[in-house]
């Protein structure tokens, strides 16, 4: 236990930072880190369908989900206005759900979302998530800007924004633990405890994208018609 959590604490402290530059590079850097994940993510979706009875079934609606994940975040980082910032915010943002869920699951969790597909999800860890996403997107994309010129002029917000963000966190955060839940179910029916092996401590690129991949779309909807960018 005690290993483990060493390991997962030493691959974030690399993994994270990394992310964070090849993001704000973009580049061939981004392509190759993009298309080398979506790989990746593609292989072990597979290697977990094929566990199950209905292989094709499972690979062509995961093949088709993270495709439109992969394609959406693209999207975001290249095509929209402050697409550098708002890809970085949607990242802090499913960080903080995580990390809600865990911290508010681990101390407050009493009640079970779903014992047969995930035990440790709790009803507590998914208002952690909601709580922790919803303040995250107020303080980076209303009063981080207010401090310092961070996203193009044509992102204005004023406080009747903050009666649509904070509903809008909480629907990400919500969106990110369902995500979650998704890939569990697989796991669950693959009879397999992660989807791979390539990060030391956290297992595969699906284990550490699960809650991205479905709200992806979601902050989309945000950016388009709360901040209307």
């Amino acid at each position: 236990m005690t290993r483990n959590f060493a390991l997962r604490c030493l691959s974030a402290f690399f993994l994270i930072p990394l992310t964070f530059f090849i993001i704000y590079q973009g580049g061939w850097l981004l392509g190759v880190f993009l298309t080398f994940a979506y790989a990746v993510s593609c292989a072990e979706w597979y290697n977990l369908a094929r566990k199950t009875k209905r292989v094709f079934f499972y690979t062509f609606v995961g093949i088709l989900y993270i495709s439109i994940s992969f394609y959406e975040f693209t999207y975001l980082r290249l095509f929209l206005d402050g697409g550098i910032y708002l890809a970085l915010v949607l990242l802090f943002s499913i960080w903080a759900a995580d990390t809600g869920a865990y911290v508010f699951g681990k101390n407050f969790g009493r009640s079970h979302m779903s014992p047969t597909i995930s035990p440790n999800k709790t009803w507590a860890g998914m208002r952690g998530a909601m709580i922790c996403t919803a303040f995250t997107l107020v303080i980076l994309l209303y009063f981080a800007p207010m401090v310092k010129n961070i996203l193009p002029n044509s992102i204005m917000l004023n406080w009747q924004h903050l009666f649509i963000l904070i509903p809008a966190g909480i629907a990400l955060g919500f969106v990110a633990q369902v995500g979650d839940l998704l890939v569990s179910a697989l796991k669950r029916k693959a009879q397999s405890k992660d989807s791979g092996s390539l990060i030391p401590g956290h297992g595969g690129i699906l284990d550490r994208i699960d809650s991205l991949l479905l709200a992806v779309p979601v902050f989309i909807l945000i950016c388009r018609y709360v901040l209307n960018v």
